[in-house]
């Protein structure tokens, strides 16, 4: 690194003819050196000359005076630069990577990697970078269907991290709409779709009692396990089952019979999913049905070794779906 000044000697009372100059550095750094030179060393004045100055890259920040001096017999004189040494900037710390889908291990596009204010999205192929300061930082991903990633990170400066995230899809629940005539009994699946450990499920399913009866609700999977109840009264029916093996995957948890007794559009309302983190401990299982408020409806169900009490988690984040029976077409 260098710099330079410009001296200006000019003419002083009783000066002779030449003047001897030269220049030095009054409080030398601890490490590094600081170099000083003068374009030339002597002349008669009045003459400009330029002081030269160059640093090494360990030179610690910091001022620094250096002093340069004008000698004749008998007068001397002397002028001070200040040289400021500044901290060079911080290097950026880097973060890259690829986004998955944690069943697939294809490329998740458009998912948006942020670390405090700092953000991206991944490109078609999953692939992200972020340049940030260095330090200690939450990185989280997200994406529409896809359980949101997190974890921290500490970051040093100049540091490049690579971070894969493979992304866990989210259950979805799936229910078909229908198409029926008036009088017309039918059966509508409850399917799930991408759900990992699922050991227990309940779901309350909301009708209009007007225009539709429930016939039956019935455990798909599961179903030595199932409890059921239907409420035609508050029109609603619940179904609910466990299991010591999770399941992983898709498939269709429950069926719902209905018979479309009155012309026109009924929407039928799905809530409620649970899982059991940990089905095999403690040895039982506890859970609660909605009623047509959605206020939950306690009561135990047993299945095999499944007999007493346990906590349930809803960390199953479903959005209420609904099918809709357009009866009279």
């Amino acid at each position: 690194q260098s710099t330079s000044a410009t001296v200006t000697v000019n003419v002083a009372a009783g000066t002779p003819s030449t003047v001897n100059l030269s220049a030095s550095v009054d409080n030398p750094p601890a490490e590094g050196n600081i170099n000083v030179s003068l374009s030339e060393t002597s002349g008669v004045p009045p003459f400009t000359i330029t002081l030269n100055i160059t640093t090494t890259v360990d030179v610690p920040p910091g001022t620094y005076t250096i002093t340069v001096t004008g000698a004749s017999s008998p007068p001397t004189h002397a002028a001070q630069y200040v040289l400021t040494v500044e901290p060079p900037p911080a290097l950026p710390a880097t973060v890259t990577g690829k986004v998955t889908d944690a069943n697939t291990g294809l490329p998740i596009e458009g998912a948006t990697v942020s670390i405090n204010n700092y953000a991206t999205t991944t490109d078609a192929d999953g692939n992200y970078t972020l340049s940030v300061p260095a330090g200690t930082y939450t990185l989280t991903c997200a994406k529409t269907g896809y359980e949101t990633y997190s974890e921290t990170v500490t970051l040093a400066e100049g540091e490049t991290r690579t971070i894969n995230i493979a992304l866990t899809p989210k259950a979805k629940l799936i229910v078909e709409s229908r198409n029926v005539n008036v009088g017309e009994v039918f059966t509508l699946n409850i399917d799930i779709a991408d759900v990992s450990n699922l050991a227990a499920y309940s779901l309350a399913i909301k009708y209009d009692q007007t225009m539709l009866s429930c016939q039956k609700v019935e455990a798909i999977l599961w179903s030595e396990s199932e409890v059921t109840r239907i409420r035609e009264d508050y029109g609603a029916a619940s179904v609910t089952a466990a299991s010591l093996t999770p399941f992983t995957g898709s498939t269709t948890l429950a069926r719902i019979t209905f018979q479309a007794i009155k012309e026109g559009t009924s929407t039928v309302e799905l809530k409620g999913v649970i899982r059991i983190e940990d089905p095999t401990a403690p040895e039982t299982y506890q859970t609660g049905l909605l009623d047509s408020n959605y206020n939950t409806i306690p009561y135990t169900a047993t299945a095999g070794t499944i007999t007493a009490e346990a906590p349930f988690d809803f960390s199953i984040s479903i959005t209420p779906i609904s099918g809709t029976v357009i009866a009279g077409q």
